[in-house]
């Protein structure tokens, strides 16, 4: 079984300039992504796709990324590949599911990792937990990290109408209910998406058999938004006051 790990991390960002080389915990997101994936100790090939010049050389690359045309693929060494990803792929508005497609036609594996740095804590045993769910589980069209959306809940969220707001999942009779009381939902967590060769083959991505794998609330920090980062570079700065 051939496990490859994607680390997009494209140069542009709206919410938070350079938000891929932002340092949380000592290290920038995308060295943080890579070193999890490498200490998850049983990726055959980790491919960074980038457009940006300074995420290259926050790697080490050096200039070899300068020359390479878009499209390329540059070994770094046996564990690690760069690929150099085209301006209209790496636009705001860019699907990561069209690079998804794009690269599975032509990377060998058997299960492809979307390892996203902008979800920065993730821990070896949800890899190890992720690889044995994926090698052993059938049937499955994805798998996808979870978190529960706790008080953010649908039932508790409105739209505006002209200049009112209504429920957004229509009238009820009374939208106080106490929390312990509504129905489980969940949200993605931005983290962990895994796929197979085969699914991607067929242009499915996420697919009708979506499998979970929940993670608890110290983990399912995505960062978005500036204040979503200086919350990641609190909790940073704790744990590596704990080490």
């Amino acid at each position: 079984m051939k496990h490859l790990a994607l680390i997009p991390a494209r140069g542009g960002s709206t919410g938070v300039k350079d938000k891929n080389l932002k340092q949380v915990g000592g290290e920038s997101l995308i060295c943080k992504a890579l070193n999890q994936c490498k200490s998850a100790g049983f990726f055959d090939q980790i491919v960074i796709s980038t457009d940006s010049e300074l995420i290259a050389k926050e790697i080490s690359l050096g200039n070899a990324f300068v020359d390479a045309k878009y499209e390329s693929m540059i070994r770094v060494n046996t564990e690690l590949t760069i690929h150099k990803r085209s301006s209209s792929d790496a636009q705001a508005l860019s699907l990561i599911s069209d690079l998804v497609f794009k690269l599975s036609s032509f990377l060998d594996f058997d299960f492809l990792w979307l390892i996203q740095p902008t979800s920065p804590f993730r821990y070896k045993e949800d890899f190890t937990n992720l690889k044995f769910l994926s090698e052993n589980e059938l049937g499955w069209t994805s798998i996808v990290s979870l978190k529960d959306v706790a008080e953010n809940h649908p039932d508790r969220m409105y739209q505006i109408s002209e200049r009112y707001v209504l429920p957004l999942l229509g009238y009820q009779f009374n939208d106080n209910s106490p929390r312990q009381i509504l129905s489980k939902v969940f949200i993605k967590d931005g983290a962990f998406y895994i796929f197979t060769k085969d699914n991607l083959s067929k242009k499915i991505f996420l697919g009708d058999k979506i499998l979970p794998f929940f993670r608890e609330a110290r983990s399912n920090i995505n960062i978005d938004t500036e204040d979503d980062l200086l919350i990641a570079q609190f909790f940073g700065d704790l744990k590596r006051k704990e080490v």
